[in-house]
């Protein structure tokens, strides 16, 4: 086992190229769509001339409270061509006791922006005109004085929600980084199977089988690497981003590492047993990515499983491993998943890598 595997890794060391393109894919992905889809709205501050740049700094702190707009003074020009050539986009000029909202023509969040702006300035304008006809206090003082009033009511309210039955956790950053880093690392982990048929049709094999070593130490060697391969790529890629990006990933890590062990052993011997069925690599090369592919959408790699409808297209997903690793990974990183709700998830990934690598080494052989 050991030289078939040491064989594998100096054929890593000098063609590195495979791995590492689909690890800038799986980061490259995860930034584009993860990164990019968030809840935030990005408005453009257009201010008055007449307006005094600290009068300016002091209508944008007042407005950037949000957690809903982030607003930001940008270039007029070149804000208002960009409104002009687009369907969706937001601006807002402001002046010393008025304000205007500027959009695109078919921006949605038009209204919203109004409200929130309308109820920031009159507000802030009724503040001032309190402090001017008092004469005794400062805007400032007037406004931690509404805090602090704010912060303490005489009177509370209290509400509780009833969570509908179709309501669940999503977070894109989050969703999106485990789908992508599973879905190509499925890429990987198959083509490193397929090393097993490549060496065959090269004769490598052959050779093999006519020295000391056992098929099982053949088998174990190529297996293993792929294992290793694919785990490592899955745990440094979100590894990546929970310490460099912050994506939030859970207080589970060792939890996650199984679950990745598990997910890696059911894709190697998904790998096994399609190699078994097609039988040589060029078949390979063409029916991995068809098999990846569809497993991601089966999975919910690209959307969440659970704004599916199709009862059908919900029963093909059990069988499909990407969708219980995603399962598991996303229920450490929503709900904090302990190791007892884990086990069902991994039980059916074991279960399933275990029939299919008896499956696959059977028609390997057969077909050898």
């Amino acid at each position: 086992m050991a030289p078939i595997f040491t064989a594998q890794l100096r054929n890593l060391a000098r063609n590195p190229w495979a791995l590492l393109i689909m690890v800038a894919l799986t980061v490259g992905m995860s930034l584009i769509f993860g990164f990019q889809a968030t809840s935030v709205i990005s408005v453009g501050v257009l201010p008055d001339a007449s307006l005094t740049e600290a009068e300016t700094t002091a209508w944008l702190d007042l407005l950037n409270e949000s957690e809903t707009f982030d607003f930001r003074i940008e270039d007029e020009d070149r804000v208002l061509a960009y409104l002009a050539s687009n369907t969706a986009g937001l601006a807002v000029r402001l002046y010393a006791d008025d304000w205007r909202v500027v959009a695109a023509q078919a921006e949605a969040n038009a209204d919203l922006l109004a409200g929130y702006v309308g109820r920031v300035y009159r507000q802030e304008l009724t503040l001032r005109l309190a402090a001017e006809r008092s004469g005794r206090q400062s805007v400032e003082a007037l406004r931690s004085q509404l805090s602090d009033r704010l912060a303490e009511p005489v009177l509370t309210i209290s509400s509780r929600s009833v969570a509908a039955a179709t309501d669940f956790a999503y977070n894109p950053r989050v969703h999106t980084l485990l789908g992508f880093g599973l879905f190509f690392a499925s890429f990987t982990i198959m083509f490193s199977v397929n090393n097993i048929l490549e060496e065959r049709r090269i004769g490598v094999w052959d050779r093999v089988i006519y020295s000391p070593t056992t098929r099982f130490n053949m088998y174990s060697g190529h297996l293993a690497y792929s294992y290793l391969v694919g785990f490592a790529q899955i745990s440094v890629i979100f590894l990546l981003f929970r310490y460099a990006f912050g994506v939030p990933l859970g207080e589970n890590p060792l939890g996650a590492l199984l679950v990745i062990g598990a997910y890696t052993f059911a894709i190697v011997a998904l790998g096994l047993l399609l190699a078994g069925i097609v039988g040589n690599a060029q078949q390979m090369n063409v029916m991995v990515p068809i098999v990846c592919v569809s497993s991601a959408m089966l999975g919910g790699a690209y959307w969440p499983l659970e704004i599916v409808s199709s009862n059908v297209m919900l029963t093909i997903a059990n069988f499909v491993p990407l969708r219980h690793a995603m399962d598991a990974l996303k229920g450490i990183a929503y709900y904090s998943y302990g190791f007892s709700e884990l086990l069902w998830p991994l039980a059916v990934l074991v279960l399933f890598g275990v029939v299919c690598m008896g499956v696959g080494l059977r028609l390997v052989e057969r077909r050898g």
